[in-house]
């Protein structure tokens, strides 16, 4: 396999690895809509965390493996390779970290009451 597919192969593992934690992502964002409205119950609150921990988990495995991939890869690869796998790096390492974020912004919110 040469160099250029195999970065290619890494982006594409990155890129498929960090489709659920978007997908998760919209569904958040569905729910506190739903949440509004007043259509939102525990089960569904419950069911959104569930998806939630399973798409970071699997987001973390795979869009890791595949930055890890890439990230080894960058060295020998032509400009525009590199360019999209340092970008795809960093859009799986942004999403990794969203969630904490939100976590901080809720204990921030709680401390400051």
């Amino acid at each position: 396999m040469s160099h250029g597919r195999k970065i290619a192969a890494a982006n594409a593992v990155m890129a498929i690895g960090v489709l659920p934690m978007l997908g998760w992502l919209a569904l958040l964002v569905r729910s506190v809509f739903r949440l509004r409205s007043g259509e939102f119950d525990l089960s569904d609150l419950m069911f959104v965390g569930v998806a939630g921990m399973g798409a970071y988990l699997f987001t973390l495995v795979v869009a890791g493996i595949g930055a890890i991939w890439a990230a080894g890869l960058v060295r020998g690869a032509e400009a525009r390779a590199r360019r999209v796998a340092r970008v795809l790096v960093s859009v799986t390492a942004a999403v990794l970290l969203l969630p904490w974020g939100g976590v901080l912004a809720l204990i921030g919110s709680r401390f400051f009451e």
